[in-house]
């Protein structure tokens, strides 16, 4: 993802990317998947923020990245008021063109992507 658009995803709730390992914090490896799931992203950390602001919760996210051709949202401790909007915005990025945001599908062509079919012919 683009520096310009991680920096305003970390703005929603800075406290969830906290360094946990001193030698490589997310803030500084960003994210690793496109563009295109921004708007996936920034639903999932709004929805995550009110979850966490009214139980007190104290996670951190510790890795968001592309897998198998879906979004991928990993923390540091297990609450099951974050695993429906996690599982939703996973959802959600298997039909969202990960490089342009547009609606895409699931795709295997040796590797798993989401793409729409513009980006797909590229």
């Amino acid at each position: 993802m683009s520096p310009d658009k991680t920096k305003e995803l970390f703005d929603i709730h800075p406290s969830f990317f906290t360094s946990l390992h001193p030698f490589e914090p997310l803030s500084m490896s960003g994210f690793d998947c496109g563009d295109g799931w921004m708007d996936v992203l920034r639903k999932a950390f709004t929805e995550m923020k009110e979850v966490a602001e009214r139980n007190g919760y104290n996670t951190k996210i510790t890795q968001v990245k592309e897998k198998y051709g879906t979004l991928r949202i990993y923390l540091d401790a297990d609450f099951d008021d974050f695993d429906h909007i996690i599982q939703r915005a996973e959802k959600e990025s298997s039909e969202t063109c990960e490089l342009c945001g547009k609606p895409g599908e699931l795709v295997n062509d040796g590797w798993y992507h989401t793409f729409c079919s513009e980006c797909a012919s590229k």
